[in-house]
């Protein structure tokens, strides 16, 4: 039987879900992250999060080989090559949408 949120009607299969998401609207998020204090409602999340702060970036780039965190991040950077609006610095690996934002980087 599905469990229902009362402040916007979400269902979750499992109670302990429910409970998890209502801190959500509660705007308690107690996992926080020891390096620059972003705070998650959880542990999961906080876990992912860290990956930033690292030097593990296990998705690469096809195109340019540049990594990311975050599989989201790759596929918002992979669509830039694709469209033609991604110009990236050598050096760094920053992509910018112009050619005249890269050289003035």
């Amino acid at each position: 039987k599905p469990h229902s949120c009362p402040h916007c009607n979400k269902l979750f299969k499992q109670p302990s879900h429910l409970q998890t998401h209502l801190l959500t609207h509660q705007g308690t998020r107690p996992h926080k992250c020891g390096v620059c204090s972003k705070a998650f409602t959880q542990t999961s999340h906080l876990k992912r999060h860290m990956l930033l702060h690292t030097d593990i970036k296990p998705y690469s780039c096809r195109f340019c080989g540049r990594g990311f965190a975050y599989p989201s991040e790759l596929k918002a950077h992979e669509v830039k090559h694709e469209s033609g609006r991604c110009h990236v610095c050598v050096e760094c690996g920053l992509d910018f949408s112009t050619l005249t934002q890269l050289k003035r980087h």
